[in-house]
């Protein structure tokens, strides 16, 4: 495994997905992407509002991601961490990303907001993993990293024509 991509939002429970990924990649002396999408707000309002430009929007967000790097940097000298920033929804900009990089691991936090919540809003890190072609591994947000004694894989029995998709697995097992 050579690039692990982990989506954050800023959040506690992403911060705690960055720091279990920070944990395999330095196993695997793999590379760390931290990516961010953002997506700029439609407003409907009889007042005038200022929304903050798409330049500004990405130039904060990288900054964020970029702190999130110095500070993986301070404590692990050897961590080679790359930021990324996207304009759009984040499943797409993902799924994109993805896509056009040779990523083999995702590793996204959930917080479980609930089944009403889910189905009436759902969420990136369930669209993830229903729609990424890339392994997702979800971290809740209580959890901290542990050696990996135990694999489960949960599938929905339908036959794939990629074999390569249980690669991370193989390696999470020769670990």
């Amino acid at each position: 495994m050579k690039t692990i991509l982990v989506p954050t939002d800023f959040s506690e429970v992403a911060e705690n997905a960055v720091n279990y990924a920070v944990e395999i990649a330095t196993l695997m002396k793999a590379k760390l992407i931290l990516f961010h999408a953002y997506h700029v707000p439609v407003v409907a309002t009889e007042f005038p509002i200022v929304i903050p430009s798409t330049v500004d929007l990405e130039k904060d967000c990288m900054e964020g991601l970029q702190g999130i790097a110095k500070k993986l940097h301070s404590k692990h000298i050897n961590l080679n961490v790359e930021c990324i920033v996207k304009c759009g929804l984040a499943v797409d900009e993902i799924n994109q990303y993805v896509e056009n990089q040779k990523t083999e691991l995702i590793v996204m936090g959930m917080q479980g907001g609930g089944f009403l919540t889910e189905k009436l809003i759902g969420s990136v890190t369930t669209s993830m993993i229903q729609k990424s072609k890339c392994p997702v591994l979800v971290i809740s947000k209580d959890v901290k990293f542990k050696s990996i004694k135990k694999i489960v894989l949960a599938c929905d029995y339908n036959e794939t024509e990629n074999t390569k998709v249980l690669e991370p697995m193989k390696e999470f097992a020769r670990l």
